[in-house]
């Protein structure tokens, strides 16, 4: 049993730092993206170059705890420049902000209604998971669209205590389920599994509520949480 047990702990171990890997990687693409946007302006910018070259190093060498503290540094600097700001977290507005870039880009209307927070329950890595995987299928579902209108709407509002998100998107088909689950048309359709399996354990370990609707031509997914 005591091997049964060490055997688990290392595989939950081995889970937890290939999340914080991942989100550690998320942040590098999304500065990395925002330094492209920020050349092609005539915004002079300076060291940008080394600092992208020296975040390319923390990665490539998997140095997590220095990438993680490189970025801390510079994240402030870069958001700074045409950056829009959505709930006054600048980890979930680097993500609103970049969804809606990729909505832009392949003809999706996108529409986000938030309001300034003070405070968010979820970490930098969980937020990555939660919205970037959400907004990913988002978007995915609105790629399949040809013959109308593409369209995402987000709402994040919070009342007293309760936080509430709303994330809607058109569809072109019924997503295929299994016991409740949805179940992706991708080749690679493990990794998406493996998403929603992340967006369920976040809510989970808040004690929130996930819920979600299927209409005919959109599907909505609901999350309320007590935030303290």
């Amino acid at each position: 049993m005591l091997d049964t047990w060490e055997a688990e702990h290392q595989i939950l171990i081995s889970q937890l730092e290939e999340q914080e890997k991942h989100a550690l990687q998320t942040k590098v693409k999304i500065l990395e993206e925002r330094y492209q946007e920020m050349l092609k302006s005539r915004k002079v910018v300076h060291d940008m170059k080394n600092h992208i070259l020296a975040l390319k190093n923390y990665d490539q060498e998997q140095n997590w705890p220095g990438l993680h503290e490189y970025l801390n540094e510079l994240s402030d600097d870069m958001l700074e420049y045409n950056f829009h700001v959505w709930t006054g977290n600048h980890m979930l507005d680097m993500i609103l902000n970049q969804k809606e870039k990729d909505a832009q880009n392949q003809n999706t209307v996108m529409q986000i209604d938030t309001e300034v927070f003070s405070t968010l329950p979820f970490t930098d890595r969980e937020i990555i998971s939660l919205f970037g995987n959400l907004l990913d299928n988002a978007l995915e579902a609105c790629e399949k669209i040809n013959d109308k209108k593409r369209w995402i709407k987000i709402k994040i509002k919070k009342k007293n205590l309760l936080l509430y998100i709303e994330i809607a998107n058109a569809l072109e088909e019924m997503p295929k389920q299994i016991q409740k689950e949805f179940v992706s048309n991708k080749k690679d359709n493990g990794l998406h599994g493996y998403g929603m399996k992340n967006i369920q354990d976040i809510i989970k370990k808040y004690d929130g509520i996930f819920e979600y609707k299927v209409y005919e031509d959109h599907l909505i997914f609901m999350i309320s949480i007590y935030n303290n």
